[in-house]
């Protein structure tokens, strides 16, 4: 986010108002596939999804928020402020750099792997690692394809939002 102060060029992070309804669309179908089939494997082998209950104490203890309405309004809030953050480092600063650098796929990997690196000091397991570096190397996927921080910044909350309430509920 500093970045964008300092800057101030959105046009960096590919934010433009002739893309903004493409962005949104893709952001959404993406996201909403993406939670349901992550809710899905989750329901075939329990550990992919475990840590999603750690996030509903997490959440509830950060908010104060415990009724179902107030805890889903936490959490939204919660992942939409820790998901722009996060697109606006890894994908519109750091993976936009390295393009020109490394090519890109390799600035799509680099900073999924710091991700799955942070996601490894937290203790995460092997499989929830897994889906750490697929739901980063698909943000980044798309981030790069509809050229749009704003459909990578949708997938990932809503991808995390969806599997979130299929799973914990």
């Amino acid at each position: 986010m500093l970045y964008l102060v300092i800057n101030r060029n959105l046009k960096d992070l590919y934010i433009v108002k002739e893309k903004w309804k493409s962005a949104l669309f893709w952001g959404v179908v993406v996201g909403v596939v993406y939670g349901i089939l992550w809710a899905f494997a989750g329901s075939i082998y329990e550990p992919v999804v475990s840590f999603m209950y750690e996030w509903k104490s997490m959440v509830t203890e950060i908010t104060g928020f415990s009724g179902s309405f107030y805890f889903f309004l936490g959490l939204v809030i919660l992942v939409f402020i820790g998901d722009f953050g996060q697109e606006i480092f890894y994908r519109g600063y750091l993976q936009n750099r390295l393009v020109g650098f490394v090519g890109v796929l390799v600035a799509i990997l680099i900073p999924a792997l710091l991700v799955v690196w942070f996601h490894i000091l937290e203790g995460r397991t092997i499989i929830a690692l897994f889906n750490v570096l697929l739901l980063n190397i698909v943000a980044g996927t798309l981030f790069h394809w509809r050229k749009s921080i704003l459909a990578s910044i949708i997938f990932h909350a809503l991808s995390i939002i969806v599997c979130f309430c299929l799973v914990v509920r």
